[in-house]
Order: C-alpha cells, then structure tokens, then sequence
C-alpha cells in the first residue's frame, strides 16, 4: 500500500455515484433504480488525498494515487477506470469489501459522473 503519488489530472475533483454495478459491462443496461448507493460521493483532492461521503453522513478519508484508491484501514487499492458511454465521461471504482477481502469474490463497481 506503499505506493508512490502520481498525479492524475483527470481525476481531481468530487465524483458523484450514479450506480452500482457487478461488471463494468453490465452499465447502463443493467442498473437497478431502486438500489441504495451507500457511496454517495467521492472527492479527488491534487495533493493525493481523498475523501468518501456515505449514506447518513459518514466520510472516509484516505488517498490515491494515478489509477488507484488507495484504502488504508481495509488495505486494498482500487483502480478506477474511465470509460464513454453514449458521448459522457463515466468513473468505474472498484468496490473492495468484505466479499473480496475475506471471500475472494471479483470486485464490483460504483460509477460516477464528475461534479467538479
């Protein structure tokens, strides 16, 4: 988890969740509307740090480097990638729980569209 900063322009700035995905290729077709999005918002400062809004409040804070979140308490990097769909910017995170952490399930995915 000791990895080296690297800046990533394109990420810098708060991201906003629009959904829950169990594979990249399953946006947008297979969303469900009524899901509760526990991730409400992540935001990329410049200086490497991050912060993560919850459902009720709750933030998380820790940092990133170029292609990666980087969780420190649950120690585990999630990439993130970007992808167009239908002419808009998308952000995938990798969403690294206990289901992969202890069970060795694939990650899932949170999508975002940039706010700042």
């Amino acid at each position: 988890m000791d990895l080296p900063f690297e800046i990533d322009e394109k990420i810098i700035g708060k991201w906003k969740t629009i959904a829950y995905v169990d594979n990249i290729e399953d946006f947008p077709g297979k969303i469900n509307p009524d899901q509760i999005l526990w991730l409400e918002y992540v935001d990329f400062k410049r200086n490497g740090q991050v912060t993560r809004k919850y459902f009720k409040g709750k933030k998380w804070f820790d940092r990133w480097t170029k292609g990666k979140l980087l969780d420190h308490e649950k120690s585990v990097a999630s990439k993130y990638f970007f992808k167009q769909v239908k002419g808009k910017e998308y952000m995938f995170l990798e969403w690294k729980m206990g289901n992969y952490i202890y069970g060795g399930a694939l990650p899932t995915y949170y999508v975002f569209v940039k706010k700042t």
